[in-house]
C-alpha cells in the first residue's frame, strides 16, 4: 500500500492510522513522511505498484470535511463498482474486528516505511516540460495554493525553470483562511489584484490537494478551466505538434468538439468523474483529457488530474508562443 495526506485536520494521523492497520494485518505500507498533493500519491502508486494508493484529503471541500481517494496500481481512480465492493465489505466490520499495530513497532518491523516521492515526481512533471524555454522567457508568475500543498513541487518546478516566482497563502492553515480552498472567481480576487498591480504575466491557483488549475490572466481576469482546456488542446496540438484526440465530460465545453473537429481528430465524452476521463483516454490514446471543474492531464503522464502539471503546462505554453493569455484566447476564439 502507498499512503498519503494532505494539509487537512487530522489526514497526517489518519495515513498513520491505516497505516497501523495494514501492519496489523500483515501488508506493507509507504507512508509518505510529509503532506504532499495529491497528483504526487497518483504517481507514487504507479511507480511503487503498489496494490493500491491512498490519499487522505477533501479535496477543494470546506475545511470541517475529510475524505480518502483511492487510486489503483496504476494510478487510475477505482470505479464505481470497485467502491461499493470495498464500502459493503468494510461496513460489516465491528471496530473491535480491526487489528492494528502501533506505529512504532510498525516501522521497527519494516512494515511500514517512512518515503518521500517529492524529487522523483519533480523529475517526472520536467520531464514532460520544457524548461530551457521557459528560462528564456523570463516570466514573472504569482501562485496561490489556497493554503494547501502544491508549494513545494510547483515551487520547485518554477524556480528550477528561472521563473520570477511569489506565492501568497503559502502557509500551513488547516481552516484554509475560513474557507474552501477551491479555486474559483471569488477566492481568487486577490491574487488577481496583485497580478494587477505588480504587473505579472500570469497568476495561478491550485485547490487544497493541488489536483485542480485555476489561472488569472495579465489583465487580472479570471480564466474558466474550460477556456484552459481549450487553450492548452490548441497548444499541445499546433505548437508542440503532438496528435491526437481529447476527452471531456459531459458537464465541459462543447467547443472542445469543434476544436478537436477542426484538427480532424475525435473528441469523446464521458460521465462526470475524472475516472471517466482517465479511462477513456487509455481506450482511445487521447491526447488531453478534462473536466470543467478544473482536471486534466496528458496522454504519458499519471491517469490522474494533475494541477502541479497543468500549472507548468500553462507557463511553457506562454513562454514557447511569446503571447499573454489573452492573446491566445483571441486566437482559439477565432478558428
Amino acid at each position: 500500500m502507498l499512503i498519503g495526506y494532505d494539509r487537512r485536520f487530522l489526514s497526517n494521523r489518519a495515513g498513520e492510522a491505516a497505516a497501523e492497520v495494514f501492519a496489523g494485518n500483515n501488508i506493507a505500507a509507504y507512508l509518505l513522511s510529509d503532506e504532499a498533493p495529491t497528483p504526487l500519491v497518483t504517481y507514487a502508486t504507479a511507480v511503487q505498484k503498489a496494490a493500491y494508493g491512498l490519499a487522505f484529503t477533501a479535496s477543494h471541500n470546506p475545511p470541517e470535511w475529510n475524505g480518502l481517494k483511492v487510486f489503483r496500481s496504476d494510478g487510475s481512480l477505482l470505479l464505481d463498482e470497485e467502491t461499493r465492493q470495498i464500502q459493503a465489505e468494510t461496513n460489516q466490520l465491528s471496530l473491535e474486528q480491526v487489528i492494528k499495530i502501533d506505529l512504532d513497532i510498525a516501522l521497527g518491523s519494516g512494515l511500514v516505511h517512512r518515503s518521500d516521492f517529492t524529487n522523483e515526481y519533480v523529475d517526472a512533471v520536467e520531464k514532460l516540460i520544457d524548461l530551457e524555454a521557459i528560462r528564456k522567457a523570463a516570466l514573472r508568475v504569482i501562485v496561490d495554493p489556497m493554503y494547501g500543498v502544491g508549494q513545494l513541487t510547483l515551487g520547485t518546478i518554477l524556480t528550477e525553470a528561472r521563473c520570477r516566482v511569489t506565492f501568497i497563502h503559502e502557509r500551513h492553515n488547516p481552516l484554509f483562511g475560513g474557507r474552501s480552498p477551491a479555486p474559483n472567481l471569488e477566492a481568487l480576487r486577490l491574487l488577481a489584484t496583485h497580478v494587477v498591480e505588480d504587473h505579472y504575466d500570469l497568476g495561478l491557483a491550485t485547490d487544497g490537494d493541488a489536483d485542480r488549475i485555476a489561472i488569472v490572466d495579465e489583465s487580472g481576469e479570471y480564466i474558466t478551466v474550460n477556456d484552459i482546456l481549450l487553450l492548452l488542446y490548441w497548444y499541445m496540438h499546433e505548437v508542440r505538434g503532438e496528435r491526437g484526440g481529447v476527452v471531456r465530460n459531459l458537464a465541459t465545453t462543447h467547443l472542445l468538439d469543434r476544436l478537436a473537429s477542426h484538427f480532424g481528430e475525435a473528441c469523446v465524452e464521458v460521465p462526470v468523474g475524472f475516472k471517466h476521463i482517465a479511462s477513456a483516454m487509455v481506450a482511445q490514446n487521447a491526447l488531453l483529457g478534462g473536466e470543467s471543474s478544473g482536471g486534466l492531464t496528458i496522454r504519458g503522464h499519471i491517469l490522474g488530474k494533475d494541477g502541479i502539471f497543468a500549472s507548468a503546462l500553462v507557463v511553457e505554453m506562454l513562454a514557447r508562443t511569446r503571447e499573454k493569455i489573452s492573446q491566445l484566447r483571441r486566437r482559439v476564439y477565432d478558428i
